[in-house]
């Protein structure tokens, strides 16, 4: 049995109302913005998820401070809440989160087994999640006015 990567990539990565990511907030309907959200709520829970565990270790560079699991898991209350609702506030709360992560370097430093290229990795990787959480913002803000666009059902 041989797969057909071809068409698997355009049934999955290809298809604009699945992956919505390079189409234009002012286009979406609101089946892309549901499975966008959806995609997003997922993948930042997780993350949050895995800091706010490891974040309850004396390791780490805040070395026990009780403010970081906290933040740490009201943005992920954020997230989930923003997952379930689509609303403007909740998706505010929830994009706190890459400027929580940079903040959180900024006072605490990285970890110091971290070379310097890993540093700048993870650097631009918050950056470019800040980025991607303006364009949820975004979509949180043009929700109501969306268009429905067909069976209303995440990935």
């Amino acid at each position: 049995m041989q797969l057909d990567w071809e068409n698997m990539f355009k049934r999955y990565v290809g298809n604009s109302t699945k992956t919505p990511y390079f189409v234009a907030v002012d286009k979406l309907t609101r089946v892309q913005a549901n499975n966008e959200i959806f995609v997003f709520a997922i993948f930042q829970s997780v993350l949050l998820l895995l800091f706010a565990v490891v974040s309850l270790s004396d390791r780490m560079p805040h070395a026990g401070n009780a403010l970081v699991p906290f933040v740490t898991f009201a943005l992920l209350g954020a997230t989930a809440a923003y997952g379930a609702s689509k609303h403007y506030m909740a998706a505010a709360a929830a994009c706190v989160a890459p400027f929580a992560a940079g903040l959180y370097c900024a006072v605490f430093g990285f970890h110091p087994n971290l070379g310097t290229g890993d540093k700048i990795v993870l650097v631009t990787l918050v950056a470019i999640w800040a980025r991607y959480c303006w364009r949820l913002l975004g979509i949180a803000r043009r929700y109501d006015e969306m268009a429905p666009g067909g069976p209303d059902k995440p990935l």
